[in-house]
C-alpha cells in the first residue's frame, strides 16, 4: 500500500455543487472521497501519457474511499512519486503482464475484424477490461441469419491468427479473446431532428468543449463524430475541421471567441480547470440539450460499438437523442465527449469518449 502524503484542496464551488447532487445533501463531509476523486484521475492520466508501456489500470471506490493502480511490471518510480503526493493511501499492484495500451490495441483488433463481416453481422460490441485481461467480443447476426450460421461465421473470425491469437502476436501473454453471439446487441447514437445547441438542417447535437490547435485555430468546439459535418452554433456557421473514424469525436473551429466555459444548465456556464481521463469508479456528470444534466459513476474502459472505439461505460442510461457530443464532467474537470449508449445483460448504458484520449487524437488541445 503506498501512503499517500498530500492535502485534500480547497473544493471549488461548482465542485461541492456536484458532490451535494450526488450525496443528495447540501452539506459537503470534508473527508468526503469525492474531494480528491478528481486529484486521481489527473495523476492518472499523467502517468497513461508518461508512462505507456507500464500503466495497466486503476479505479476509485468513492463509496469506499479506496483506490488502486496497475502496472504491467514493476511501477516506474516516477509513477510512485506521483501517486505517493496523493492525499489517499493506493494500493500498487505490479506485474500484471500487460498495458493498457497493449490491451486496447488487441480489443480493438479484434473488434474492426468482426467488424467487417458486415454481411453476417449486424452490430459488434467489444468489451476490453485491462484490470482482467480480457477482450470479449459479441456480434448480432444480420437480420435473417441464424444464430447457428453466426456462430459459423464467427469461428471463421476467430480462426484468424491475427485476431484469435492478437495477444499472442503482440507478445502480450496472458490477454484472452473471446467471442459470442448476442441476438440483441441494442446500442445508439444520440442524435436527432428538431434543433438545438449545435444544428444542421432539423437535426441537432450538443457541444463539448471549447478546443484549439496550436496558433492556429484558437477557438474551437468538439462534438460527437456521428453528428454532421456541416454544424451551426445559433446562426453562426462553424469550420469543420477533423472527425476521426475510430473513435467518436469531430471538432470545429469558428471566428468567435471560445471561452473555456461549458454548459451545465441552459443558462448555467462552467469553467475548465483542467482536462482528465476517467478512471473505473469515477463519479461523472453529463449535460445535453434534450436531458439536461445527471450523474453517474465510471463502469468500464476502453469499449467498442460499431465503429467507434476507446469509450468509457457507466452503469445507466440517462441520456438521449440530441445529447450527442456533449460534455462529461466533475466540477471543473472536463472527462469526455457524449457518444450514446450500449445494452450490456439487456440494460442499456450511456457511453463516452474520454476527453483527453480524444483531444490526443484529433491532435488538438483542450481550452484551460
Amino acid at each position: 500500500m503506498l501512503q499517500g502524503e498530500g492535502i485534500v484542496a480547497a473544493p471549488s464551488d461548482d465542485l461541492i455543487d456536484d458532490i451535494a447532487a450526488v450525496r443528495g445533501s447540501e452539506s459537503v463531509d470534508l473527508e468526503d472521497p469525492l474531494l480528491w476523486q478528481n486529484d486521481f484521475s489527473v495523476a492518472v492520466t499523467t502517468l497513461q501519457e508518461q508512462y505507456p508501456k507500464a500503466y495497466s489500470a486503476s479505479a476509485v471506490d468513492t463509496d469506499a474511499g479506496q483506490a488502486w493502480v496497475s502496472f504491467a511490471q514493476d511501477a516506474p518510480a516516477g509513477a510512485l512519486a506521483l501517486l505517493g503526493e496523493l492525499p489517499v493511501d493506493i494500493e500498487i499492484r505490479e506485474g500484471v503482464g500487460w498495458s493498457e495500451e497493449e490491451i486496447a490495441s488487441v480489443g480493438e483488433q479484434a473488434h474492426y475484424a468482426a467488424l467487417k463481416e458486415t454481411a453476417s453481422f449486424k452490430d459488434v460490441y467489444t468489451n476490453t477490461d485491462a484490470a482482467s485481461g480480457r477482450v470479449s467480443v459479441y456480434v448480432e447476426p444480420a437480420d435473417g441469419m441464424s444464430i447457428d450460421r453466426a456462430r459459423s461465421a464467427l469461428s471463421s473470425v476467430e480462426a484468424r491468427s491475427d485476431v484469435a491469437r492478437s495477444a499472442e502476436a503482440s507478445g502480450v501473454p496472458g490477454i484472452e479473446v473471446e467471442y459470442f453471439v448476442d441476438v440483441d446487441l441494442d446500442g445508439g447514437l444520440d442524435a436527432i431532428y428538431g434543433g438545438g445547441k449545435l444544428t444542421s438542417g432539423s437535426s441537432y447535437c450538443t457541444s463539448g468543449f471549447s478546443v484549439r490547435k496550436g496558433t492556429t485555430y484558437n477557438n474551437g468546439l468538439i462534438t460527437a463524430a456521428h453528428c454532421p459535418n456541416t454544424l451551426k452554433y445559433g446562426s453562426n456557421s462553424l469550420n469543420f475541421r477533423k472527425a476521426s473514424s475510430t473513435r467518436d469525436v469531430q471538432w470545429h473551429s469558428d471566428n468567435q471567441t471560445a471561452p473555456p466555459k461549458f454548459y451545465v444548465a441552459d443558462t448555467t456556464l462552467r469553467n475548465v480547470d483542467v482536462s482528465s481521463n476517467p478512471p473505473v469508479g469515477t463519479r461523472v456528470c453529463r449535460y445535453g440539450r434534450t436531458n439536461d444534466a445527471t450523474c453517474d459513476r465510471v463502469a468500464l474502459l476502453n469499449q467498442c460499438r460499431g465503429n467507434y472505439c476507446g469509450l468509457a461505460m457507466v452503469y445507466e442510461r440517462r441520456a438521449a437523442p440530441g445529447d450527442s457530443g456533449g460534455p462529461w464532467y466533475y466540477g471543473n474537470v472536463a472527462y469526455g465527449v457524449h457518444s450514446g449508449y450500449i445494452t450490456i445483460d439487456s440494460q442499456r448504458r450511456d457511453v463516452f469518449t474520454p476527453l483527453q484520449k480524444a483531444v490526443t487524437h484529433l491532435d488538438i488541445g483542450t481550452k484551460l
